[in-house]
């Protein structure tokens, strides 16, 4: 599932905040149902249209993993349906759903890494990390050789502030694994939550190398050569994950303001815009969207755009206005973040100036 850390990005004169998400899911290959054993390419031809749907990840899982355990699978076919089921309720946001199949798994089977895997996921996606550690612990004691639980588990210790033990599970996971894109991905993200983008930006390379159609590595990698001031990377990174078909919201904001950096303003727009209406409670986008309708000469909606990020109270974002807006020759009023009736007068005429106040 989804480990959010809110992360900064640089910036000369606007402080753009935004939300950094990790993704993991795992889909065992090996994990099929009916079949205990490797399941190659022919025997999975052999499994019913039920099996394969509730193995595959998808809306259609849950309802297909249903129809099997209303018909009566049984034994190791009966687990391997709740653990899918499980995992597709977990990434719908079923938590409880997923608990309980995590749980009836581990009834079924106490020796059962997968259900104890599944369990520390949602404990993950609970923020509860304690629990979170034992469950993965425990499926790490059955199969000491079990490299997504390394991963699950280091972003639990990385939670409770354990950097130590949380790198030493995310090195043993990927020494485990080296060609999962997932499991690098996540170290990624423990380097960037340390504060070692060159690292994490290596990592997130690596994990995008691995998976090139793996849309959160490329949003990922952009994020961390943006904080490394490689813009055209960034850029670069934005775009693919964007053409993959992300519709983060925070990857829209930080494609778009990119864009806004480079005076793409056309092609900042849509995406501003889509961005801004997909998170309208966050000003910081409606400001990227204000900034690429001043760049395109829009006076009226750029002045619109502005005003709501004014009114909402966004008071670091206020002061900036009123100090750049002041270095360029207007008079905004001092930067204290509350004077708003001079910013408006200074902003309607540096937009008539298309002065461009936050993006230089």
């Amino acid at each position: 599932m989804f480990c959010i850390e809110a992360l900064a990005s640089p910036g000369a004169d606007m402080i753009f905040t935004r939300m950094f998400g990790i993704f993991l899911r795992v889909r065992v290959a090996i994990f099929c149902l009916a079949i205990v054993s490797v399941c190659g390419p022919a025997v999975a031809e052999g499994l019913s249209a039920d099996q394969k749907a509730c193995a595959d990840p998808g809306p259609q899982s849950i309802a297909a993993c249903d129809r099997l355990i209303e018909a009566g699978v049984s034994g190791r076919d009966l687990s391997n349906t709740l653990y899918f089921r499980g995992d597709s309720r977990l990434d719908s946001g079923d938590l409880d759903g997923a608990l309980r199949d995590s749980l009836e798994v581990i009834r079924l089977d106490p020796a059962d890494r997968w259900g104890y895997y599944l369990k520390g996921n949602v404990h993950l996606e609970l923020d509860q990390p304690e629990q979170a550690i034992v469950a993965l612990t425990r499926a790490i004691e059955i199969e000491p050789d079990f490299a997504v639980a390394y991963s699950s588990r280091g972003r639990a210790n990385l939670r409770l502030d354990r950097t130590a033990a949380a790198l030493a599970d995310h090195n043993r996971a990927v020494a485990l694994d080296p060609e999962d894109h997932t499991i690098l991905n996540n170290r990624g993200v423990f380097f960037w939550a340390t504060q070692r983008d060159h690292l994490a930006a290596l990592d997130f390379a690596e994990s995008v190398r691995l998976e090139p159609g793996y849309a959160l590595g490329h949003h990922n990698l952009g994020d961390a050569n943006w904080s490394l001031g490689r813009l055209d990377a960034a850029l670069a990174a934005y775009r693919e994950a964007f053409r993959l078909g992300s519709e983060d919201p925070a990857l829209l904001n930080g494609l778009a303001w990119t864009l806004v950096l480079v005076r793409e303003f056309r092609e900042a727009e849509p995406i501003a815009r889509l961005a801004a209406a997909k998170a309208p409670e966050l000003p910081e986008y409606l400001d990227t969207l204000a900034h690429a309708l001043m760049g395109l000469g829009k006076q009226r909606e750029a002045e619109d755009a502005f005003a709501k990020v004014i009114d909402s109270g966004a008071s670091d974002l206020i002061k900036d206005y009123q100090q750049s807006l002041a270095a360029r020759g207007y008079e905004p009023g001092p930067a204290d973040g509350k004077d708003r009736a001079s910013l408006r007068a200074a902003l309607a005429d540096c937009i008539r100036d298309n002065c461009q106040p936050l993006a230089d």
